[in-house]
């Protein structure tokens, strides 16, 4: 706490006494304001702090039922998914079974332009008979 000298050289006896007197109280006077405003702050910091942390705690709560929702629906879509993808396949293999009993056989392959073999000339046919 700063010192703080005040020169009462002028004043003397009881006038000097009443000076210090009033200076004190208003001193004091001030001390007592700026301590009331000094606990009210942290009151303030206090609530806030609380606040703060039941917040947080919820947030926390709700992040974490998000989270296992998300997981479910995920895990539910996937079950479904994969049902629906073992539900599809014997759907298809009991059709093709249905439909032709024996094994399909592949299409011929196209031979790529730059493969085929090249005809040179030309073949001409008379249609008319004379």
């Amino acid at each position: 706490m700063p010192r703080i000298s005040i020169s009462l050289t002028r004043l003397v006896g009881t006038a000097a006494n009443e000076a210090m007197a009033e200076l004190s109280i208003d001193m004091y006077k001030l001390y007592k304001s700026n301590h009331k405003l000094l606990i009210e702050e942290q009151e303030g910091r206090h609530q806030l702090r609380k606040k703060l942390s039941a917040e947080q705690e919820k947030s926390e709560h709700l992040q974490k039922q998000l989270d296992g929702l998300l997981n479910s629906n995920r895990h539910n879509s996937q079950k479904t998914h994969d049902k629906l993808t073992s539900a599809t396949s014997s759907d298809i293999s009991e059709r093709q079974s249905d439909q032709n009993p024996s094994p399909m056989k592949a299409p011929k392959r196209v031979v790529p332009a730059h493969r085929r073999s090249k005809v040179r000339g030309v073949l001409l046919q008379d249609t008319e008979d004379d």
